[in-house]
């Protein structure tokens, strides 16, 4: 039960908070936890006083804060790729109050960013009493809620070299608000026409993502054609175990991921 609301002015009073109340969980959008809060948690910390929604681009990176909604992401130029993928999330209210941080910290088989960030390699910025970054291969091990120790906040993402990757997204859905099957997401770079980084990846059984890394490595320093590509995506399928859901049967969903490894690599290479 619930029993107190916290709403401090400044970072250094949440993250004292937070370590002197064990029970208490930080709340922002408030879309899931509010509702699915463990039953141990009797404080809600409000993160929204705390300025940490705003975009920014530094050098060659973008920097998100925690607190940023996804319509704000949206509406942002610096990352058309991202801002698309925001823009096609859920409903306009909905949009409104969902939090990159939020979406991240409790990622669900429907989250959209934590494959995303994924596949970008994002890092991600906790502080306490000192700044702590964390790449997205070690963040998504596990339920990143447990990465955190005692007083620890998530405060921003951060996206490396956005003016040259190329990103792509597909979720497999019945109809839009339905929940995905599955998601895959693709980003790469070119060097000299050749790949020279590339991530594939999926959520589907479980929330958090799983690299295709046979076929990465496959097209990797590589002048991407037809054919290759092809063959990346049948590789793509064979990665993949059995896949369980209640609408589509698992040799369709094997199918389908080789299907959209394949339009999603080309969807980055015409961007």
């Amino acid at each position: 039960m619930i029993k107190n609301f916290y709403a401090p002015d400044s970072l250094s009073k949440a993250v004292e908070f937070l370590k002197n109340n064990s029970s208490a969980a930080p709340i922002a959008g408030g879309t899931f936890l509010s509702l699915h809060s463990s039953k141990k948690t009797t404080s809600f910390v409000d993160l929204s006083q705390l300025d940490l929604n705003y975009i920014k681009k530094k050098n060659n990176s973008l920097i998100i804060g925690a607190t940023t909604t996804f319509a704000q992401i949206a509406e942002s130029k610096f990352f058309p790729q991202l801002s698309e993928i925001t823009g096609n999330t859920a409903t306009e209210p909905l949009r409104n109050m969902i939090t990159a941080g939020g979406n991240v910290m409790i990622p669900l088989r429907w989250s959209d960013l934590p494959l995303v960030f994924f596949v970008l390699e994002a890092s991600f910025v906790l502080k306490s009493s000192r700044k702590k970054i964390i790449s997205a291969d070690n963040f998504f091990k596990k339920l990143p809620k447990s990465i955190l120790k005692n007083g620890e906040l998530l405060t921003e993402i951060i996206i490396p070299g956005i003016s040259k990757i190329k990103l792509a997204r597909k979720k497999i859905v019945r109809a839009h608000d339905d929940f995905p099957a599955f998601q895959l997401a693709v980003s790469l770079t070119f060097s000299r026409k050749k790949i020279d980084f590339i991530r594939i990846a999926f959520v589907a059984n479980k929330p958090l993502p799983t690299r295709l890394k046979k076929a990465e490595k496959f097209l990797l320093n590589k002048i991407p054609d037809d054919s290759l590509i092809e063959q990346a995506a049948n590789i793509a399928e064979k990665e993949v175990d059995k896949l369980n859901d209640i609408r589509f049967s698992s040799d369709y969903l094997k199918e389908m991921i080789r299907v959209y490894t394949r339009r999603l690599i080309h969807q980055c290479i015409d961007q």
